[in-house]
């Protein structure tokens, strides 16, 4: 067997085909890292970690070796796995915290380009969403930080809509008087 053999496959089907094509790893990787990375800082709401949870999505790739008819359906359960793997990190994070394990930290925040006031308000508006449970803080940041529709914030983190609702509802009550400030 050779070492392209070997590699994981993502199956897509590709505009005027017939059949689906598979796409190599290296290409998957090149494809949906940045998103993977981006998604995975946003949640986190820090710097650490992040490589860990893209290793950890991809490893999923090599295990799973996923198949898809588009490239939306992929990214889909790209956005899935992250949401997944980071809400498992943050639960670990928040776990050594209260074992007094994790030593009180400045946080990274995660926002290239802004201004020291933005990186103030992001930092507090974090330090509000560490206070929730991982889902809701989930939803509120697929939903409000990274735009996503209301069902596919639904689908990716595996709830009712009714129930992504809730989740969501509940962090901008929580975020509601530190937003209206910035």
């Amino acid at each position: 067997m050779t070492a392209e053999k070997s590699r994981p496959r993502l199956t897509l089907l590709r505009p005027g085909a017939s059949e689906p094509a598979p796409e190599g790893f290296d290409a998957l990787y090149e494809r949906y890292g940045a998103y993977v990375a981006g998604t995975a800082a946003r949640l986190l709401g820090r710097q650490d970690g992040v490589d860990d949870v893209v290793q950890e999505v991809f490893l999923a790739v090599v295990r799973t070796e996923p198949r898809f008819a588009t490239a939306e359906d992929a990214r889909r359960w790209m956005s899935a796995v992250t949401s997944r793997v980071a809400m498992r990190w943050l639960a670990k994070w928040r776990w050594k915290r209260r074992l007094s394990l994790r030593t009180a930290e400045a946080r990274a925040v995660p926002a290239p380009g802004a201004s020291p006031e933005q990186r103030a308000l992001l930092h507090r508006v974090y330090e509000l969403l560490d206070e929730l449970p991982a889902e809701a803080r989930a939803a509120w940041i697929l939903r409000r930080m990274a735009g996503e529709k209301l069902e596919d914030v639904a689908r990716t983190l595996g709830f009712s809509l009714a129930t992504a609702k809730r989740r969501i509802a509940r962090a901008d009550a929580l975020l509601a008087e530190v937003l209206d400030d910035g």
